[in-house]
């Protein structure tokens, strides 16, 4: 066989999964569909399965069982910190040290569980889904006595030794059953199945996806590659097993397997469709985030661990901050310090203007809600046009700059200091979508209630592809062009006129106030 052909073969193979786009089917069913389909193991998975359900009845294993999967904590404002048994784990096990537990969630695999506990790290979770027994690290048989804290997450198809020797709390996780007759007890007592990525740390990042609100992944020794040996701190049989070379993320040369290539295009592909929304942090060393080239996608971001939790703790202290204190330090400081210049406003404003100097849209006071950086009332004021703009950032010196600090307030866009109607147009251009959709009634109420005649507005309707600071998120309320007319209609706007662009996934909206 031509190992370097079959390698490439593999590559191609499912480098397909991996788009630009979000029109590929979940990943996760197909991952399902490949492990059930494995020879052999569906059987192992269902005569498991069987043994399990009569295991947990029984007393010792009953006392101990604390509900499904499904019943997880939702971890509210927190990260999560994913520890897998690759060779980088002996760099990070150290700085995992320094994680506060109040602000991650540490879920290992029954791989790595051994090691940390021996170096006195306590992890929240520990995953086992392995479907045959297994020895030496993988093994859930005379561990640690600090064990003894860790909840187990255990598939209900997973060997039965994990279930007889794990001697903390036990939580199940429905997977991996094809029988009907198994499917529908499992269904019944603890949820519908979860789908899968094909080795234990992958579910793990699925389980965090499905059940919690957990919106930060970083992930630790999970290399899915290894230079001399598969981990750093001892050999096992499998270093003498068939392998092929690839890139690192540090273009080094390394050895990886076809399975491990499976496991990589599997988390890509999840990775791929839950971004931006949520963020992922590669703190691994391996293969993981390139593509077949070598080159890495732009939805995974690498560094060490220590300086990703150092990140993470910022985004965490700034997303438990009320709303709008929050979003006046976001963005006075994405105007100061990371060139936050939204192109999408700037045009519209090109745009605006030729309408005021052909006189087309007629107005004696006008105001921009959400003017950023003053660009727009500098365009206006340069053709001769009376408007005023307010920020939530507190940008005062830069408005000095383009000469529209008397001519611009740093206020909320839901309670600007203007008197009713003191405004015969308002515009408001790629701001809608920043606000949260609580906040959407209240904000619309507002404008509303300064303006007397006119309203154009520019919204956005996707997800922000570039993050500040590449973790928050910008775009808060994500909704179609009908949505978005129903709710101008319900906060007594009239529309005028409206169009919906899905390519350029913008909606221009144009409503008056009191018009017959």
């Amino acid at each position: 066989m031509d190992l370097s052909k079959r390698a490439e073969d593999v590559k191609h193979e499912y480098a397909h999964l991996i788009r630009k786009d979000k029109t590929i089917s979940r990943f996760l069913e197909w991952s399902n569909d490949h492990d059930m389909n494995e020879v052999g193991l569906q059987k192992v998975w269902n005569r498991n399965a069987e043994v399990n359900f009569q295991m947990l009845d029984k007393p010792e294993i009953k006392d101990r069982y604390v509900g499904s999967i499904h019943q997880l904590l939702p971890h509210k404002q927190k990260a999560a910190i994913y520890v897998g048994r690759g060779p980088s784990l002996m760099k990070a096990w150290e700085m995992l040290k320094e994680a506060d537990r109040d602000k991650f969630v540490v879920i290992c695999t029954n791989s790595s569980l051994r090691f940390l506990l021996e170096h006195d790290i306590v992890p929240d979770y520990m995953i086992c889904i392995d479907g045959r027994q297994r020895m030496g690290y993988w093994s859930l048989k005379d561990l640690p006595e600090k064990a003894n804290l860790v909840e187990a997450w255990l598939s209900i198809s997973v060997d039965p030794h994990a279930f007889r020797y794990w001697p903390g709390p036990i939580r199940v996780i429905s997977m991996g059953n094809t029988y009907a007759k198994i499917k529908r007890r499992i269904n019944k007592r603890f949820g519908a199945n979860l789908p899968g990525g094909g080795n234990a740390f992958n579910q793990a990042v699925c389980i965090m996806l499905w059940c919690s609100d957990i919106k930060m992944h970083l992930f630790v020794g999970n290399d899915l590659s290894y230079g001399d040996q598969h981990y750093g701190d001892q050999k096992t049989q499998r270093d003498e097993r068939v392998f092929f070379t690839t890139p690192n993320i540090y273009g080094e040369t390394v050895k990886t397997e076809i399975p491990f290539w499976i496991y990589k295009t599997w988390m890509e592909s999840a990775i791929q469709q839950f971004w931006p929304d949520h963020t992922f942090i590669n703190c691994s060393e391996g293969i993981l985030g390139l593509d077949p080239n070598g080159e890495p996608y732009p939805f995974l971001d690498h560094m060490p661990l220590d300086m990703a939790i150092d990140k993470v703790k910022e985004a965490l202290e700034i997303e438990a901050l009320p709303f709008n204190e929050k979003s006046k330090m976001m963005y006075t400081e994405a105007y100061h310090n990371a060139g936050y210049n939204p192109t999408g406003g700037i045009r519209n404003w090109e745009n605006f203007r030729k309408q005021f100097d052909k006189n087309e849209t007629p107005f004696k006071k006008g105001l921009d809600v959400g003017c950023g950086s003053g660009i727009s009332v500098e365009i206006a004021r340069k053709g001769g046009h009376n408007l005023y703009g307010c920020d939530i950032a507190d940008i005062k010196d830069i408005w000095k700059e383009k000469g529209v600090d008397k001519y611009c307030t740093t206020c909320p866009a839901d309670n600007m200091p203007y008197k009713d109607n003191e405004f015969d147009l308002v515009t408001c251009t790629e701001v809608m979508e920043h606000i949260p959709e609580d906040y959407i009634d209240a904000t619309l109420q507002e404008i509303y209630r300064v303006c007397s005649d006119t309203f154009i507005f520019s919204i956005h309707t996707a997800l922000e592809r570039q993050p500040l600071k590449g973790y928050y998120q910008l775009h808060f309320t994500v909704k179609d062009g009908p949505w978005w007319v129903n709710k101008f209609e319900e906060n007594g706007f009239i529309i005028h006129n409206w169009v919906w662009d899905k390519k350029a996934e913008d909606i221009g909206i144009y409503a008056y106030k009191n018009r017959k």
